[in-house]
């Protein structure tokens, strides 16, 4: 190593310090996932293509899975959840991301859940699928799972946690950008995750958000759930109410196939 030039020596402090951003819950890895470069965010994204997007075939017939003021059948894994007269509900955590699931183990998979934002309007709420919840890592995040989250300023993000190599990460498919489907504000909108083998879309308000395929299907089967971030500051009055969620058949009800690039 003697002799190695200053430049040589930054990109590895670099290509580490990145490689640190984005591990959660693991050791520090000396690769990653193969089909795409670790940039500190997300390992392997995979883009949508710049094709035009048609809205999302309607599934057959939905079963409601909640709520009607219960949580029968749900289990709660992180924060204080309860249950309204039209809605369950939660305050949130100012340290962790509350959570609950629905206890079924699914493979193929179209869930939705309508919900409203009060508070916040830079915090994250939204729905996850083929999730494994505990051990709990990272301030209330989910062992494994997919993941649609929004805010209520517009904002959505499709995101995942998977084990690799031994190694626990955490990946984004799409970064947090504008989604002018969210209706803002204090307002419902309804979430949507659809997934069959390694093929994934996601769904705000009936219009597609992201599709693509997870090329090593890194998290075959699992729970869907419900999570929520609130603000760090005690005195907002956050809150998240979730209206219904539903399991829909057929599952794949709508899958473009997304070229990776």
């Amino acid at each position: 190593m003697q002799g190695m030039r200053p430049m040589v020596w930054l990109r590895i402090v670099v290509l580490l310090g990145m490689l640190f951003l984005i591990v959660g819950g693991g050791t520090t890895a000396a690769q990653t996932p193969p089909g795409g470069e670790n940039d500190g965010e997300a390992v392997y994204p995979v883009r949508q293509n710049d094709g035009a997007i048609r809205p999302a075939d309607a599934p057959a017939a939905c079963t409601r899975i909640g709520f009607n003021n219960s949580l029968n059948g749900w289990t709660v894994h992180n924060g204080e959840w309860y249950t309204g007269t039209d809605y369950i509900y939660t305050y949130g955590s100012v340290t962790e991301t509350v959570s609950i699931s629905y206890d079924m183990d699914l493979t193929r998979t179209d869930f939705q859940a309508r919900m409203l934002r009060r508070g916040c309007n830079d915090c994250s709420a939204g729905i996850v699928i083929r999730g494994n919840p505990e051990p709990l890592f990272n301030r209330g995040t989910w062992d494994t799972m997919y993941g649609l989250y929004y805010r209520a300023n517009g904002k959505c993000a499709v995101v995942r946690t998977f084990y690799y190599g031994g190694t626990h990460w955490i990946g984004a498919f799409l970064y947090l950008t504008d989604c002018p489907s969210i209706v803002q504000g204090e307002a419902w909108n309804t979430l949507r995750a659809v997934a069959d083998g390694n093929q994934l879309s996601f769904y705000i308000n009936d219009q597609l958000i992201w599709s693509g395929q997870d090329p090593y299907n890194a998290n075959p089967h699992g729970r869907v759930g419900i999570v929520m971030r609130r603000s760090e500051d005690p005195s907002v009055q956050d809150e998240l109410r979730v209206e219904w969620a539903s399991l829909c058949w057929p599952y794949a009800a709508f899958l473009p196939v997304v070229a990776r690039r």
